[in-house]
């Protein structure tokens, strides 16, 4: 409790030195933190001040990490941010701060006196990501070194068994295919048998090439492709396989961001380098068709996007294609969520979490662009499903490192 005492103090000296205003430590709800003034009506100008306290350049700043612009169901102008595992939110109406985490007490009393500490300070460094502390980094990596194990072990049973496969392949036929149930004699029992196999063999090509024919024209013919056909696609793309941009990889990129985004429960997620209007235009489009259900987390984009355009030139001109009562739409649930990460990055892949501890991403070469998405060119992908930590640990906490390492 010494400890308890002594950061609400600090705190307290803090927020009365720089705004004049009594605040207090509110630890009564369980793994949640809130700094709020003592008086009943609350303070416009604390919540401008948290602002300040939390963007200033040494902390957390607005350029590098992903803060969202809210209302609350009462009408509310609140503004939050994640990180470290922790979610702070601004209410700006009351000058309320909240700091929410499963370890917050113990991050709020190593890591948000140095958040104060740090806005007296002249710009230096922002905030680093934690990676975690000790203990929890302990854990994790043996989680993921049994996991590593399994899959090791796995991989090795499915060797064996290809190679018993290719073994008995090998092996001449004990039973012979034929393209009908009744041969036609010649007298020579070798003739017939050889007859009868390429025949079956035949017969077995034919109905496979067909069936493949078949599959094609389904996919080209369909815009979105969605149930059945899209889960089909999916089970094929376990291991990385080259595809037509085009007419397959676009059409799949737009149909799981439909799928997603009509899925109140996922968290979808976005990140190429290079964008254009075009995409952006699709994107906004598939927001506005689910927009009730549709929760963009973050959008990972270069601000320099496609060629000589920014990301606000690519922003403009998609916006121009939607009437006027769309556009707060397109501002709330795409374009705040856009993030431009501080390193270089390449990466491609569209994301998603399910709220139910599991997430999925479809990885490829393409851009999201015409170069990619247009014109005839060759892409690879490959779709894995995981757990939520792991596609965070793997695929979001790379992005969302606030300094090169």
């Amino acid at each position: 409790m010494g400890e308890k005492a002594a950061a609400e103090k600090g705190l307290e000296d803090f927020v009365k030195s720089k705004t004049a205003e009594s605040v207090c430590l509110d630890l009564s709800t369980p793994s949640v933190v809130v700094i709020k003034q003592k008086g009943k009506h609350g303070s416009i100008l604390l919540g401008t001040f948290w602002m300040n306290v939390l963007q200033h350049p040494n902390n957390y700043p607005v350029q590098r990490y992903p803060y969202k612009k809210l209302y609350d169901k009462n009408g509310h102008y609140k503004v939050m941010l994640r990180v470290d595992d922790v979610t702070m939110t601004v209410y700006m109406s009351t000058g309320t701060l909240t700091i929410q985490g499963s370890f917050v007490l113990d991050w709020f009393l190593k890591r948000f006196s140095k958040v104060m500490e740090y806005y007296d300070m002249p710009p230096l460094e922002p905030q680093p990501v934690s990676d975690g502390y000790l203990e929890h980094e302990k854990n994790w990596n043996e989680l993921m070194r049994k996991d590593k194990e399994k899959l090791e072990q796995s991989q090795q049973k499915q060797r064996e068994l290809e190679e018993k496969a290719l073994m008995l392949d090998g092996m001449p036929h004990l039973e012979v295919a034929y393209s009908n149930g009744v041969t036609n004699s010649t007298g020579d029992p070798k003739t017939e048998e050889s007859n009868g196999v390429q025949q079956g063999e035949t017969t077995l090509k034919n109905n496979a090439l067909v069936e493949d024919l078949s599959d094609d024209l389904e996919l080209l013919a369909l815009d979105l492709w969605s149930g059945d056909v899209l889960d089909k696609q999916l089970s094929l793309l376990s291991t990385p396989v080259i595809k037509e941009g085009p007419t397959y990889i676009y059409k799949l990129w737009k149909s799981l961001l439909s799928r997603w985004l009509s899925n109140p429960d996922c968290k979808v997620f976005l990140a190429t380098p290079f964008l254009d209007t075009e995409r952006m235009t699709d994107i906004c489009e598939i927001v506005l068709q689910n927009f009730t259900t549709a929760n963009i987390e973050a959008f990972y984009v270069r601000i320099k996007c496609n060629y000589t355009e920014k990301i606000s030139d690519v922003k403009r001109n998609a916006q121009t294609k939607f009437p006027c009562k769309h556009q707060p739409i397109i501002e709330y649930k795409v374009y705040n969520r856009i993030v431009y990460p501080l390193r270089t990055f390449h990466a491609k892949f569209i994301g998603c979490t399910d709220g139910k501890g599991g997430a999925e991403v479809l990885m490829t070469s393409a851009n999201f662009s015409a170069d990619h998405f247009e014109h005839n060119n060759l892409e690879s992908v490959v779709y894995h499903t995981m757990t939520e930590a792991e596609f965070i640990h793997k695929f979001i906490n790379p992005l969302s490192a606030s300094r090169q390492s």
